[in-house]
Parts: structure tokens; C-alpha cells; sequence
């Protein structure tokens, strides 16, 4: 199987969760599901913050009948109301900044950049991916192989996510997941913002510990075998075995990196040898 089947087969794959319905019946009822909230009591200063940020996101909001009056946050509105709460949490944890719509990464430090962004699962939900990308690897999609150097073009070479999100089973609630869900009132908006938080909060920890394992290259080099022996990254990201090669590469490990790049299946020869020839084999 050639990487441009796998980057299909992934594409088209419901493993990790179900399609969103674009019916917006359908969408209430998934959202209704997935938010049935349990008896619990709320700060009224949470509800507070909540109803000041409604109607500063107003603009960004949809409202329509369905037994009942529904209302959703639109993308553009939910990708503000990301960056607003997370810009700085992220700023201060790990020191990288916002460089595009639901991205964030650091400057380039010994040939590589800390990024962290949303994994979208929909047009509904997202989880937080981290990882790291290489100003010397380029990036192999379909026919292509090119470099992903600046902040427009950035790609994440390597990453990681939750294992809550992808071992929980179909239909348990996540708490690595964050959405635009639907809500009743304007009093519930603060669910939105709470979601967000909770989310970050949730995952923080498991980044600090992945930049703290690859902070040397030696710890980066062991994260990839790491996740290249994982079935479920080799599944979502057959080109960690790419950068994999790369990395030893850039540590001097010629030999090693030939021998490895043998085992790699290209969509054909022409993209091997140009893969090769950027990052100097």
C-alpha cells in the first residue's frame, strides 16, 4: 500500500468518531446527547462571565427554532472565543504564540519549533494536538514533497494526543474534547468558555511531560521510535517513520537513516528520490 492510499484510507476512516450530521435537526440531537448535564451547581460568577461574553459574541451567533430555540456559536466566533482563552494559558505554560487560526508555536531552535493547534474531529468538535515541526523535513503529501517552514505553511511533522480521546469508547463523554455545542439559553453560555478551559487544563499536563521527554534530541529520537511502534499513530500518521529518518539524519546517523528509509513505502520512486535529495541523503 503506497502512503497516498494510507493518507486516503485515513481521510475517509469513522475510527475516530462519527461524521457530524449536517442536518441541523441532527446536530441538536448529537449535541443534546453529548451535553446532557448532570444536577450540579454553578458559580454565579461563572454564569455571570458567561452572560457578559453572550453578548460580545453576538454577531458570531445563530438562533433558530426546533421545538424549542436553539443557539449555536458559528465556527469564526467559536475560533475566537478559542484564542481569547487560550492565547495567553499557553503563552505562559509553554511559551509559543498564536501564528494562525487555532495554531500556536515557538520560533525555530536547533532546526525545530514546538507547535500546539486543534485536531478537528468535525465541524463541531476538536481535541489539542502537540508535537514538533522541522525546519529541515519536508513534508510528503500525496504527490508532493515540500517544505513547511513558515508560519502560513506550518505542519506539524510529529504529535500526540490524549489517549483519553482515542480510547474511550464510541459515545463516552471526553473530556480531551471541546466544542461549539448547542444551548438553550444565554445563561449557558458560559459552558462554551468552561469547555475550553477544561479541555486545556486536562491535556496540560501530558504536554509539559511530551516537551520535556524530547527537549534533546536523544528524547526526541526515542518519543518517534516510541510512536512509530504505536498502531494507532501508525494508522492516523504514517510519516513519523519519515521524520523519524530525518531526525537521525540531522544527528549524523547516515548509515542508520539510509538502511531505515529503505523500509518506507513511497507513492512511487520519483517522490523517494526527491524526499531523499531535501534532506540530503
Amino acid at each position: 500500500m503506497g502512503m497516498l492510499d494510507l493518507f486516503k484510507k485515513k481521510t475517509n476512516s469513522k475510527s475516530i468518531t462519527e461524521k457530524a450530521n449536517t442536518l441541523k435537526e441532527r446536530n441538536i440531537e448529537s449535541s443534546v446527547k453529548k451535553t446532557q448535564p448532570k444536577p450540579v451547581e454553578v458559580d454565579s460568577k461563572i454564569v455571570a462571565e458567561g452572560l457578559k461574553k453572550y453578548e460580545e459574541y453576538k454577531e458570531y451567533l445563530s438562533e433558530y427554532e426546533n421545538n424549542g430555540t436553539w443557539i449555536q456559536l458559528r465556527a469564526q466566533g467559536w475560533t475566537k472565543l478559542v484564542h481569547e482563552i487560550l492565547d495567553n494559558k499557553i503563552a505562559e505554560d509553554f511559551q509559543l504564540k498564536p501564528i494562525k487560526e487555532r495554531c500556536w508555536a515557538s520560533e525555530y531552535e536547533e532546526g525545530r519549533r514546538k507547535v500546539i493547534s486543534l485536531f478537528l474531529v468535525n465541524d463541531m468538535y476538536a481535541t489539542i494536538k502537540w508535537g514538533w515541526n522541522f525546519e529541515y523535513i519536508p513534508r510528503v503529501s500525496e504527490n508532493k514533497v515540500a517544505w513547511v517552514r513558515t508560519d502560513k505553511t506550518i505542519y506539524t511533522h510529529t504529535f500526540r494526543l490524549s489517549e483519553e480521546f482515542y480510547k474511550s469508547k464510541l459515545g463516552d463523554e471526553r473530556k480531551s474534547v471541546l466544542g461549539r455545542d448547542i444551548i438553550r439559553k444565554p445563561e449557558e453560555f458560559y459552558k462554551l468558555i468552561e469547555g475550553i478551559k477544561e479541555t486545556y487544563d486536562f491535556v496540560r499536563n501530558d504536554i509539559k511531560m511530551y516537551y520535556e521527554k524530547t527537549s534533546t534530541y536523544e528524547g526526541m529520537l526515542s518519543e518517534l521510535k516510541d510512536i512509530c511502534d504505536n498502531g494507532y499513530y501508525n494508522f492516523l500518521h504514517y510519516e513519523n517513520k519519515l521524520v523519524y529518518i530525518g531526525v537521525e539524519k540531522y544527528m549524523g546517523k547516515i548509515d542508520k537513516a539510509k538502511e531505515d528509509l529503505e523500509n518506507v513505502v513511497f507513492r512511487d520512486e520519483k517522490q523517494k528520490q526527491e524526499f531523499k535529495k531535501k534532506i540530503g541523503l
